[in-house]
């Protein structure tokens, strides 16, 4: 991925047909008819297919394939009425939501990729709460802890929380003061990007210069989140 990264960095400029060859939209339906729209092998083939086009610099057909295999697993993930299977779902494919998010910013399209930044944000933070109600979990006896898992799972707070939309750049304006910033972020390997939005200005990136082990720090951190407070101070490596 970080191939793409830097090719989408330099070469944003270059652009292509904005629709996906109609070969490809075939083989794409015969799969969906063959297998449905949430099959893993319909969603690896789209993230594959999206990857090679990204790869020979087809920006625009390799974003709407990107597109599609988000909107597919959001689709998939709204379906999934087990917080731990969402949770596993989310887990898979959260790094092509974060590639997604960081070559539409890469080629220019900001306004969408503040959107999708947003939108990982969300599902990482809510993924980050169970996850951590899971490991609080783990010390209750078996039956409390099916039950709780169940209860989870009905939950209508719970559902209304996954299913929040994150608010659009235009949308996020809107609700700032004056004189305010509103900092988003975009992390992919060791690339970063700021996404700032100003009331007075609008969506303004920044690049800073790659950072060394970004990557394996912020897992690192994400990781982290989900450890309660007390069994981080237990060990003084956390």
């Amino acid at each position: 991925m970080r191939t793409w990264l830097v090719l989408a960095f330099l070469c944003h400029a270059l652009s292509c047909a904005a629709e996906v060859p109609e070969a490809l939209r075939r083989e794409l339906a015969e799969r969906d008819a063959a297998n449905g729209a949430g099959h893993a092998a319909t969603l690896s083939f789209l993230y594959n297919e999206a990857a090679a086009a990204i790869k020979a610099r087809r920006w625009d057909e390799g974003l709407a394939l990107q597109a599609e295999l988000v909107r597919r697993v959001e689709a998939l993930r709204a379906g999934t009425p087990l917080p731990d299977r969402r949770r596993t779902l989310f887990a898979t494919w959260v790094g092509r939501y974060r590639e997604y998010a960081a070559v539409l910013g890469l080629t220019g399209r900001h306004e969408e990729a503040f959107r999708i930044a947003e939108l990982t944000r969300a599902r990482t933070l809510l993924e980050l709460s169970t996850a951590r109600r899971a490991l609080d979990s783990a010390l209750l006896p078996a039956e409390e802890r099916r039950q709780l898992i169940a209860r989870e799972a009905r939950d209508p707070k719970l559902d209304a929380i996954g299913e929040v939309r994150s608010p659009n750049a235009v949308e996020a304006r809107a609700l700032l003061p004056a004189g305010s910033v509103y900092l988003s972020y975009l992390v992919q390997d060791n690339l970063l990007m700021l996404l700032l939005l100003v009331p007075e200005r609008g969506l303004l990136t920044l690049r800073p210069p790659p950072i060394p082990n970004l990557a394996r720090t912020a897992a690192a951190f994400r990781f982290l989140m989900t450890v309660p407070a007390e069994a981080r101070e237990a060990h003084s490596g956390l």
